[in-house]
C-alpha cells in the first residue's frame, strides 16, 4: 500500500476565477479538467504530488456553494518562502498574511477567491531536520507493512 498523491477537493462558487487563481497567480498546473451536463472540475498540481481538485456548477446552472470561510486551510511547504512570494505578488495576488518569522520557519499566506487561506511554509533549522526524520520515518514504516501495523 503505497500513497501516490495528496489531493485536496471542494466545490468553488466560481469556477472559472478559482481555477484561474491557481494557475495563473500561484503556478499550479492544470492536469486534467472536464465539463458536463452535471458538473465542472479540475485537477491542480503543485509540485508533483500535491492536487486541488476543484467542483463547479454546470455551465448555466446555479453556483455552487464554497465552504464556509475559515473551515480549512491548505498549508504548501516550499524551499524558498521569500522567492515563492515574490513569485504570487509579480502574479497579481494579494498577499492576505505578510511574511513572518519564527525559530521553526517562516510563512506567508493568501486566500483563494473562495475564501479558502493558503499559506506557503519554509521550515527551518531543527525543524526542517526534525519534518525529514519524521516523513522518512513513516515511509520506512508503510513500505514495511503500512502505517497501521
Amino acid at each position: 500500500m503505497t500513497v501516490q498523491e495528496f489531493c485536496v477537493s471542494y466545490s468553488a462558487e466560481d469556477f472559472d476565477a478559482t481555477v484561474s487563481f491557481y494557475v495563473d497567480v500561484l503556478e499550479f498546473v492544470p492536469s486534467v479538467s472536464w465539463d458536463r451536463d452535471d458538473g465542472r472540475g479540475a485537477f491542480l498540481v503543485c509540485g508533483g504530488n500535491g492536487v486541488v481538485e476543484v467542483f463547479g456548477a454546470a455551465r448555466g446552472k446555479p453556483a455552487l456553494v464554497a465552504p464556509p470561510p475559515g473551515s480549512f486551510m491548505i498549508v504548501i511547504i516550499v524551499d524558498d518562502a521569500g522567492e515563492y512570494q515574490r513569485a504570487v505578488i509579480r502574479n497579481g495576488a494579494g498577499i492576505r498574511w505578510k511574511m513572518a518569522s519564527y525559530d521553526w520557519g517562516k510563512y506567508f499566506g493568501v486566500v483563494d477567491p473562495n475564501g479558502v487561506r493558503i499559506y506557503f511554509m519554509e521550515r527551518l533549522g531543527e525543524n526542517a531536520e526534525t519534518a525529514r526524520k519524521a516523513l522518512h520515518m513513516a515511509v520506512e514504516k508503510q513500505s514495511q507493512g503500512g502505517m497501521r501495523g
